[in-house]
């Protein structure tokens, strides 16, 4: 088991790597990132891109596992389909997205306490208009590995998701967290 997180982006929204941009708090939005998943006690490993030694240093010495996806400039696919070959022990890995530094770490913890090998457990925040949507992290256990293993280009595991669909475990959750990424300059909340 353990948190997948995915940082080979190319931030071509955002105009910088945005995993390097500072939040309103002073603290750099990956850093967050990777503190809350440490905090759960569960393991991590880093999806990174090449050219990216600022994300290495800080990955390094937070202690992270990581490791460079050949193709990652082809997608987020690819990535991931990469990424999971590198996990392949775990019973289940939690997919991360490097640019969500707002999922508080209970959050993390409950969701990895419904995980398991045989499901796919999809956090839902239910917003004020009463519409539920679907956020991240989502969990997908050891027997979808082989299936994640074939996605490619800049689609992510949402094919996935509709294809396994009787084993996904929507778990409702309180916090906006899993909804909140971070694309553009302005998209950081600001005090």
């Amino acid at each position: 088991m353990g948190w997948l997180i995915l940082c080979a982006g190319q931030s071509s929204r955002f105009g910088s790597n945005k995993l390097l941009a500072r939040l309103d708090n002073g603290r750099i939005l990956l850093e967050q990132t990777l503190d809350h998943l440490v905090a759960t006690g569960i393991p991590v490993f880093a999806v990174c891109r090449q050219d990216t030694p600022e994300v290495y240093e800080i990955l390094e010495r937070k202690g992270l596992e990581y490791g460079i996806a050949p193709q990652a400039q082809q997608g987020m696919g690819h990535s991931l389909a990469w990424g999971i070959t590198q996990v392949v022990s775990w019973n289940w890995a939690g997919i991360v997205l490097a640019d969500m530094p707002f999922i508080d770490v209970s959050t993390l913890k409950r969701l990895a306490s419904v995980a398991d090998a045989g499901n796919i457990i999809l956090p839902e925040y239910q917003e004020a208009d009463g519409l539920a949507r679907a956020g991240h992290p989502v969990i997908f256990g050891h027997s979808f590995f082989k299936a994640i293993q074939t996605l490619q280009g800049d689609r992510g595991a949402r094919s996935l998701l509709e294809r396994y669909a009787d084993s996904v475990i929507r778990q409702p959750v309180g916090d906006a967290g899993v909804l909140l990424d971070i694309d553009t300059p302005g998209d950081i909340p600001r005090e």
